[in-house]
């Protein structure tokens, strides 16, 4: 009598195999379609290249174990296309209606055929189910524009003196980018920090673009009868 019930149990053990409803009608693997906007996207699956662009139909793993690229049964879509912003989508698993069908040998065999119809789906990947279209619009790269240069007004700058009889010989360059229309002199006596009369002048100083060794003229006679002895500053300012 034992013998017996054991072949029972055995048989509809064994036979709860092929009454698995979500095993044999969906399989442990899944069509996914993918699209993206533009086409000529590469796809890689949860960090593996597929070899196909856009669009395309790849078939994933319905029993997903978490690993370096992905969650337990999430999977990551990777979308890479020169010249746009790499898109990544997630699908996390959801529960494939079929499953239920192994409510059936439940009730119509015993409990423990129905359990095992359910825990040899859970197994295999079966119970699971994710999107069978995935679709995304890649956004375009912006071109950055090249920062224009920074144009600087011109200044004298590196001012010399070179006193010779009764002139003053000035010579400086005008650094920047901009010509200057006129360039005022001061003349200054360096131990009273004060400025001297001096309007004569003549040379680099009106229209310049800029340049290196310039040179303007101070007639010292024509302003001051004697500056013998007073040492001299030399500011030049532009406009």
């Amino acid at each position: 009598m034992k013998s017996v019930i054991t072949k029972v149990l055995l048989y509809l053990i064994i036979s709860s195999c092929f009454l698995s409803c979500a095993t044999i009608i969906s399989g442990t693997t899944q069509r996914v379609r993918f699209s993206s906007n533009p086409d000529g996207a590469t796809l890689f699956v949860n960090g593996q290249n597929t070899g196909k662009t856009t669009p395309c139909e790849v078939k994933v793993d319905r029993r997903l174990i978490a690993s370096e690229y992905n969650e337990n049964n999430i999977q990551n879509y990777f979308f890479v296309k020169e010249g746009y912003e790499s898109a990544l989508v997630q699908g996390a698993a959801q529960s494939n209606a079929l499953v239920w069908i192994n409510l059936v040998p439940t009730f119509t065999l015993t409990p423990i055929v129905g359990l095992t119809c359910f825990l040899i789906d859970a197994k295999s990947g079966a119970s699971k189910k994710y999107d069978d279209n995935i679709g995304v619009n890649l956004k375009l790269i912006e071109k950055t524009k090249p920062a224009e240069p920074v144009k600087i007004a011109s200044k004298a700058k590196n001012v010399r003196l070179d006193l010779k009889g009764d002139s003053l010989y000035i010579t400086y360059d005008l650094v920047g980018d901009f010509p200057v229309e006129n360039l005022y002199v001061e003349i200054v006596n360096k131990a009273k920090n004060e400025l001297l009369p001096a309007k004569s002048f003549y040379g680099a100083i009106g229209g310049q673009y800029p340049g290196r060794d310039k040179m303007i003229v101070w007639d010292i006679k024509k302003d001051h009868s004697n500056l013998e002895g007073v040492e001299l500053k030399v500011n030049i300012k532009t406009q």
